[in-house]
């Protein structure tokens, strides 16, 4: 499969008050490998609250700012099930399906979800079955806590 350069919007939806000091950080440490690239990524940071389960016409209006966008990603997928929202639910979970479709419709960008698993992390991603079975693929990413290597295992 190939993949094509473009550009990246961040929804960062939780711990915005630190964003910009962690895009920062992150510059800085790895500065020397972004020299090194022709053409260094185009990322755009969008620090703010988003309710992406409450409805299409906010959706629709995310979508357009986010305009030749080649992957999105939302970050965390609990911060954006609004104030009446409940991850295990069937309803905010179709919702915020319903919202990722649309935006990767209306974009033809790649959409990830950041996401968490629950206490017991054998089970999965916490939340309503239906998210899982609307994913094309899902990641798993452990941190070991003695030797601080981090590993990658595509779980669907």
């Amino acid at each position: 499969m190939s993949t094509a350069r473009g550009r990246v919007v961040y929804l960062a939806a939780e711990g915005v008050t630190n964003i910009r000091r962690r895009r920062a950080a992150i510059k800085r440490h790895f500065a020397d490998q972004i020299a090194e690239l022709d053409e260094p990524p185009e990322v755009d940071l969008i620090g703010d609250s988003f309710d992406l389960a409450s409805g299409i016409v906010d959706v629709e209006a995310l979508a357009e700012a986010m305009g030749d966008a080649k992957l999105i990603i939302v970050d965390t997928l609990a911060a954006v099930f609004g104030g009446g929202g409940d991850g295990n639910t069937a309803p905010t979970m179709l919702a915020i399906v319903k919202a990722a479709n649309c935006l990767i419709k209306a974009t033809g960008a790649h959409d990830m979800l950041v996401h968490y698993t629950g206490k017991n992390q054998d089970q999965g991603a916490r939340g309503h079955s239906s998210l899982r079975a609307a994913l094309d693929t899902e990641i798993e990413c452990k941190m070991n806590a003695d030797t601080g290597i981090g590993r990658l295992k595509v779980t669907k």
